[in-house]
């Protein structure tokens, strides 16, 4: 009640961290570093401290930088809000420890004890984690980049819901750990011993990692005979005990099946266990949401993979009321959460489509056009048979959306004639399979094209908009697409009928005047422009 008689500045002086500023003298770092210390939202800076003992101490906000720690036990303090900038701990005790909601950067821990300490919500950037311990400890929500964990005892240890970006990890031992929920992206593995119940609870294992990779099943080392498919046994061994997120992980990690099958394999088991129990489980659907996420930042993830949630979510949601718990409320929470972060991620998504696609005039929507689209490998069906099947307008003066002019081999490649805003159709039918734009170049001037570049939309925006403002050729071609794609069965398979991104090699406008096209499709690309004036 006190400060609300103060003015702005007072208050936000009151604010600022007090300062203990190095170097200390003998004296001065028994004063403040001793046992339960109350050293809360303080600014230490340049301190070197030796032998402490700093037992049931409190750090809460504090700001820590360029500091050597070394045989100082923080044993069962709390360092809650804390940020570390270019520190050094050595040999130091954090045993039972509190660690929330910190940050630690440029910090290097080496030979500490971290048994039995809660580390949740924290994060770690240039940081290195060399002998130390962590038996007991339970890391969870945490997210360090550009960091290294070398020789480490993990041993009973609660590993969830971390993220690890261009991380080395190297002689460690996890098998004896509860590891779930995580993801990896860009990181080394080197004499790295995982039990096989846990290959399926961490997204970002490659094919050759998980080969170098010790196995153990309940603590004991499993060799794995060479000639053994570890994927496809560990696969049917998750199938047989229904554990519909280890296998949605095996998918997506090993390309088994597509994306989009992939997460309707799991929406389809999953919606069976959350409608007959009446709730969801809620760390799982939030790990579901990470993976989104993830793949999204990898340009990997269809836009129809965020729409059949979208559709799943209202089902069950349904389902559940019928079947719901009295405690229906506190079983929401997680769900209506999961729902908020994929409306979100869906709308970002349609964004970004919107943004790379050209604002093309009304007028030139028909225009007939000759584009070339190349191949690695030769897709199951050709362009034309794909354009045509999607019920698309159709090229003026012709009854079909696309008609093959050519089609050449080495990299397989067919010029077709057909209309923009067939080619957009097209571009929107690729996203919407793989999550990445396959853009259309060389466009010639005279499409007078707007691009249209905006700044992403603030928080308040997001909230406030209650419709999507796609372009309005997007918004008319999507609905029919989407009705298009469910009747696709080699939409299941990985390379999705070569229709991936991996394999689409360039989309471009080629000269319908061309010598290497035919007279006759001269004649019919003239006749089509002279129609369409």
């Amino acid at each position: 009640m006190e400060d609300l008689g103060k003015s702005r500045d007072d208050l936000i002086r009151s604010a600022e961290l007090t300062p203990i500023s190095g170097p200390l003298s003998l004296d001065e770092v028994t004063r403040h570093f001793s046992r339960r210390s109350d050293l809360t939202y303080r600014r230490i800076d340049r301190v070197n401290v030796t032998t402490a003992d700093l037992y049931m101490s409190l750090f809460t906000g504090s700001l820590i930088r360029d500091s050597v720690f070394d045989n100082v036990a923080f044993h069962r303090s709390d360092l809650d809000g804390i940020r570390a900038e270019n520190c050094t701990f050595r040999n130091c005790d954090f045993t039972n420890c509190d660690i929330r909601s910190s940050a630690f950067a440029n910090c290097e821990f080496e030979g500490c004890d971290f048994d039995g300490a809660l580390i949740d919500d924290c994060q770690g950037q240039s940081c290195k984690l060399i002998r130390s311990s962590l038996e007991g400890a339970s890391l969870t929500h945490c997210e360090f980049r550009r960091s290294s964990f070398n020789d480490c005892k993990i041993s009973r240890t609660s590993l969830l819901h971390n993220k690890l970006y261009d991380c080395t990890v190297t002689d460690i031992n996890v098998g004896d750990c509860t590891i779930l929920y995580e993801i990896l992206r860009d990181c080394s593995l080197k004499d790295v011993t995982i039990s096989a119940e846990c290959v399926g609870g961490v997204f970002g294992i490659s094919r050759s990692q998980l080969a170098e990779l010790k196995i153990s099943y309940l603590g004991e080392h499993e060799s794995v005979p060479s000639d053994y498919d570890l994927v496809k046994l560990t696969y049917e061994e998750y199938l047989q005990r229904k554990w519909s997120i280890g296998q949605l992980v095996l998918n997506l990690n090993f390309n088994l099946v597509s994306t989009i099958a992939a997460f309707e394999a799991y929406l389809s088991v999953s919606f069976k266990r959350f409608g007959e129990f009446g709730f969801v489980k809620g760390d799982e659907l939030e790990f579901v949401g990470d993976l989104l996420e993830e793949l999204a930042f990898r340009e990997s993830l269809p836009l129809l993979t965020p729409i059949n949630i979208l559709d799943w979510c209202t089902a069950l949601e349904s389902a559940m009321r019928d079947s719901s718990l009295e405690s229906s409320e506190r079983s929401g929470d997680p769900f209506r959460t999961f729902v908020s972060r994929v409306v979100l991620l869906t709308n970002r998504l349609m964004d970004k489509l919107d943004v790379v696609l050209p604002q093309i005039p009304v007028e030139e929507t028909n225009r007939p056009m000759c584009v070339e689209m190349s191949f690695n490998e030769k897709p199951v069906i050709t362009l034309p048979e794909l354009l045509n099947s999607m019920n698309l307008p159709p090229i003026p003066g012709t009854p079909d959306a696309g008609q093959l002019i050519r089609a050449g081999q080495g990299s397989y490649i067919e010029i077709v004639l057909t209309t923009l805003s067939s080619v957009v159709a097209l571009q929107v039918f690729l996203y919407l399979i793989n999550g990445c734009v396959i853009q259309l170049t060389e466009l010639k001037q005279r499409v007078r094209m707007l691009s249209r570049k905006r700044a992403p939309k603030t928080y308040v925006e997001l909230a406030l908009s209650n419709t999507q403002h796609a372009s309005p050729i997007v918004l008319s071609v999507l609905p029919s697409l989407l009705g298009y794609v469910k009747g696709l069965t080699w939409l299941k398979q990985a390379s999705l009928g070569g229709f991936m991104a991996s394999n689409v090699k360039s989309l471009r406008e080629v000269d319908c005047d061309d010598d290497s096209i035919t007279p006759d499709f001269k004649r019919k690309t003239r006749r089509s422009k002279k129609e369409t004036k």
